[in-house]
């Protein structure tokens, strides 16, 4: 059995994304909701839907693009304030989109340690405003070696840590199960593409 596939759709693919596209081929949808303190997706509500109408049982992810120099409790609030009017309905999941936003390999030039410390601050935060949705951290393995994820400090949160494979800028691999109602009894990664 091949590993979960799913599909990543933001802003830069447009407002009429075709989610119908995919019935039947994938076992979940993730879409961008904020950035920061003053990016919010324009075409998230549409999204948001648009997964909702294409299934009622696959799981949805809605992801928050953070920046380590705006103020993490600040940044989780605006993001669970912008997703939940939409509908945060059970097996839904939130996901902290936590990786590099300078050139040279820092997010907004923060040392690791504290950007691991404020994201920290989000996912508890965001876990306290959602208590029934699951909080996880999508990154890749060249951010996490810097230290910045602090996976040492994350993961005892019982956040799932995802990992992008080496080689592939659109295919993601989740450390934990994409959600228990879908692969019961079992620990599954799952692959992820750019929609």
């Amino acid at each position: 059995m091949s590993d979960p596939l799913g599909i990543d759709v933001a802003y830069p693919q447009g407002p009429d994304y075709d989610w119908r596209q995919w019935r039947g081929k994938i076992s979940f949808g993730m879409c961008k909701v904020t950035e920061g303190l003053t990016i919010t997706d324009p075409y998230f509500a549409n999204n948001w839907n648009a997964m909702w109408e294409l299934s009622h049982t696959m799981p949805r992810f809605g992801y928050h693009y953070f920046h380590a120099s705006d103020d993490p409790v600040e940044q989780a609030e605006r993001f669970v304030a912008t997703i939940k009017p939409h509908g945060l309905l059970p097996g839904d999941n939130l996901v902290l989109d936590l990786e590099a936003t300078e050139s040279n390999g820092a997010n907004d030039n923060e040392a690791p340690a504290t950007v691991a410390d404020r994201a920290r601050t989000f996912l508890n935060t965001a876990n306290g405003l959602a208590r029934d949705h699951r909080v996880l951290v999508y990154t890749n393995p060249g951010f996490a070696e810097t230290g910045a994820c602090g996976p040492e400090s994350l993961v005892p949160l019982g956040r799932r840590l995802w990992r992008q494979l080496a080689g592939c800028a659109s295919t993601v691999v989740a450390l934990d199960v994409l959600a228990e109602r879908r692969h019961a009894g079992g620990h599954r990664p799952f692959q992820r593409h750019r929609g």
